[in-house]
């Protein structure tokens, strides 16, 4: 039973030890809260522009004032971004600049073995 509907009817509201409530309040930064918020407003403005985009008598609407020209773009791309996402954006490069190297650099080799006149074979 929820605790609001508890404190109405007069019953006793179980509480959480003090450790237990501390460690909630302790356990998230402000940083954390306002993410959460914003996480939460994302989700509810979601599912009102799915909402609006999949009612029929709204699409109708819509799609006359898109022929009639009265819509603002923006406002169709806005929906339609919270409704279903940003698209899918690919680059495909087609010309490639050749690049000239005027100067590389290369290390002097280094001998792996050491020369035959250093050994001692005595």
């Amino acid at each position: 039973m929820d605790a609001r509907l508890r404190s109405q009817w007069g019953l006793a509201v179980p509480r959480k030890p003090k450790h237990e409530r501390k460690a909630e309040l302790v356990a998230q930064t402000p940083k954390q809260k306002a993410a959460r918020i914003r996480r939460k407003k994302a989700e509810q403005a979601q599912k009102i522009a799915e909402g609006l985009i999949n009612d029929p008598v709204y699409r109708a609407k819509l799609l006359e004032k898109m022929q009639d020209g009265t819509l603002h773009p923006s406002v169709q791309v806005a929906l339609m971004k919270y409704a279903w996402g940003e698209p899918r954006q690919d680059v495909e490069i087609t010309h490639v600049v050749p690049v000239r190297i005027t100067h590389a650099y290369t290390p002097a080799p280094v001998p792996l073995l050491p020369a035959a006149d250093e050994t001692d074979d005595e």
